[in-house]
């Protein structure tokens, strides 16, 4: 029955993988950044490279009611292409101005192994770190794990799910298409994680989409991020928390067939 299900890779159901670093403050100068970023080695193998701006409008009061537009630069997007022309990994810097901070992310769409996945990031956001002096005040890793159903029968919803995991209910399982958002604290730990389960008929679709986020208890410079065992630590936990959930989410046969048990 199960043979319709399709996990978006052979070996895996991973879509993507998104690390991203939340830090204290603005990143300044971002014009200049994405320039100095151009032309360092790490970043020679990403073949598009786009500066994102916000347009806003000042209106003059003089009585003219004339409006001039204002390009502001709030972040960049690096995008590395694979042979057949898709997005393999991408590098995005931003500042969330409504929080006041900068976000420096590294995600990839090609995932392989997550020890190569680790250093690659790592490699790259280190070679961002090297510009200027950043502090870093939260991590947080994102999977999004997805499956086809080639198929016109109804996904069977029982036969993918564990109907004994806690992050499901009936509700769901008897649903022609479902979804179910779950958030969860750690205030002890200083961890937010979240997970998004859904499952579409007419997009033939099963998408599971978990976070997992650390805020540290203190801000970390650069080297304390990349060259101490916290950051892999930290990113590990967050990697297995991930596994731990497909496992308890999934049946086991299902489980199996991506590599979980």
């Amino acid at each position: 029955m199960l043979d319709s299900l399709k996990p978006i890779s052979k070996e895996h159901s991973i879509a993507r993988v998104t690390a991203t670093f939340i830090l204290a403050q603005d990143i300044l100068k971002l014009e200049n950044l994405i320039e100095r970023l151009k032309i360092m080695p790490e970043f020679s193998r990403y073949q598009r490279k786009v500066i994102q701006k916000a347009r806003k409008i000042k209106v003059n009061f003089d009585g003219t009611g004339e409006k001039n537009d204002v390009d502001s630069v709030v972040g960049f997007v690096f995008e590395e292409f694979d042979e057949t022309g898709q997005i393999k990994n991408l590098i995005r810097v931003t500042n969330d101005i409504d929080q006041n901070r900068g976000l420096i992310i590294f995600e990839t769409r090609k995932y392989e192994r997550w020890d190569s996945f680790f250093f690659t990031m790592k490699n790259d956001i280190g070679a961002i770190f090297s510009t200027n002096r950043y502090y870093t005040k939260a991590i947080n890793l994102n999977y999004v794990d997805e499956f086809r159903w080639v198929s016109n029968d109804v996904i069977p919803v029982n036969e993918i799910f564990n109907i004994e995991s806690e992050l499901i209910n009936k509700k769901f399982l008897n649903s022609e298409n479902g979804s179910i958002l779950m958030l969860s604290q750690n205030k002890e730990l200083n961890v937010e994680e979240s997970t998004e389960i859904s499952f579409n008929n007419r997009l033939k679709r099963i998408v599971i989409n978990h976070q997992f986020g650390t805020e540290f208890k203190d801000i970390l410079s650069n080297e304390e991020v990349l060259y101490s065992e916290l950051l892999k630590d930290q990113f590990k936990i967050a990697h297995d928390a991930n596994k731990e959930m497909l496992s308890d989410l999934l049946t086991d046969t299902v489980s199996a067939r991506i590599g979980i048990n």
